[in-house]
């Protein structure tokens, strides 16, 4: 016990003077030249000296100075620079920092799910499939289509792009999804799609689906993912038109259909602007009575379009949200994955034809503990 405290103390101590040591090491040479080829803030007055007035900007010229002139600025730039350089896993809150620029999502046991940890246990896949069928087996008897639609995580899909240093426990064919997806193939006739093996096809592109600092597939990602459920409904999906690449941040309306941003997940800065978007002819309405308590939540309708669809969905789902609008008449989306009895009312009142549950592959753990609701 003695030698912790010892210890401890020593660790405070070291601590506490690290905090000074920029500071009593400040670079005061009268001209510093720093490396992006501009010169070091200069020690500044509180009194201009030609005026004799207070300098206003005076705490902020103190903040230039001390950041450009603390102690071992540079080697401390340096060893950030190595740190990034060797793929060493630094996380900022829900930001986990990959190879060459990449950015990923550390929420929600993220990196657990990549390492492919968390698994289904028998007794969870059983009660997941229960609820599914459940719900697939209602729509079979109200004369509804029912799918599944399980959007890729994109350390799932840019791995190669993961810290070096975290590795995968099991391999992704023994993944939590591919887990849930071959249970439900095997056990039950719900259609399942999880367009894993295509986006990493289509990799082969050398297009992005995912922007390198954005947790969200991109319009192109979402693009492959829709024309997967397309393949499996039999219906032929919308064509896109030219792509062309942007470097710049396309914010709203226009060129790109935009998802709502994780906190501490930078803007866009690499994203593919698909025409087709411009071209999606759909008119977005407000949700039906009795959805409006949450603002994601919305409806659709195209008139060129055929079908009447419900759709259950995540965040994932809003870039998918443009070429389904274009493909179906109407379109109720709403934001979450449990049945209520409201909701089996309005798809038999409505005519719905088609009922679509979307969900990001971190969150189908979530259907080990819903309960269908009884009519």
């Amino acid at each position: 016990m003695p030698r912790l405290k010892i210890a401890g103390k020593l660790f405070l101590y070291v601590f506490f003077v690290s905090l000074f040591i920029p500071g009593i090491f400040l670079n005061n040479r009268s001209e510093l030249k720093l490396p992006d080829n501009r010169l070091a803030a200069f020690s500044p007055r509180l009194k201009i000296t030609e005026t004799k007035k207070i300098n206003e900007n005076y705490t902020r010229d103190w903040d230039a100075y001390l950041n450009d002139r603390f102690g071992w600025r540079s080697v401390l730039i340096e060893l950030s620079r190595l740190l990034k350089k060797s793929h060493v896993a630094i996380q900022n809150g829900l930001t986990l920092y990959g190879k060459n620029g990449w950015e990923f999502y550390a929420g929600e046991n993220s990196i657990q799910n990549y390492q492919n940890i968390h698994l289904f246990s028998d007794d969870e896949l059983k009660r997941a499939a229960d609820y599914l069928s459940t719900l697939d087996n209602w729509c079979n008897t109200h004369g509804k289509r029912f799918y599944l639609f399980i959007a890729p995580d994109k350390n799932k899909i840019y791995g190669e792009f993961y810290p070096s240093v975290i590795k995968k426990i099991n391999p992704d064919s023994k993944s939590r999804a591919n887990q849930l997806v071959n249970f439900l193939r095997a056990n039950t006739s719900i259609k399942v799609v999880y367009p894993y093996d295509v986006l990493h096809e289509h990799k082969k592109d050398g297009l992005l689906y995912w922007a390198e600092n954005n947790t969200h597939w991109n319009e192109l990602g979402a693009y492959y993912g829709y024309a997967d459920l397309m393949k499996t409904m039999q219906i032929e999906p919308i064509g896109f038109t030219r792509l062309r690449r942007s470097r710049k941040p396309i914010l709203k309306d226009g060129n790109i259909y935009l998802v709502p941003d994780i906190p501490n997940m930078a803007d866009y800065d690499d994203i593919y602007s698909n025409q087709l978007y411009k071209l999606c002819k759909f008119q977005s309405l407000p949700p039906p009575d009795g959805y409006k308590n949450i603002t994601e939540n919305r409806a659709c309708h195209n008139e060129n379009g055929k079908y009447n669809v419900f759709m259950f969905r995540d965040s994932f789902g809003q870039s998918l949200t443009p070429y389904l609008a274009n493909t179906f008449k109407d379109m109720t989306l709403v934001w979450r994955q449990n049945v209520t009895t409201q909701d089996l009312e309005y798809i038999k009142d409505n005519n719905v034809d088609i009922v679509i549950d979307e969900i990001v592959e971190r969150y189908i753990t979530a259907y080990s503990h819903l309960e269908f609701p009884k009519e």
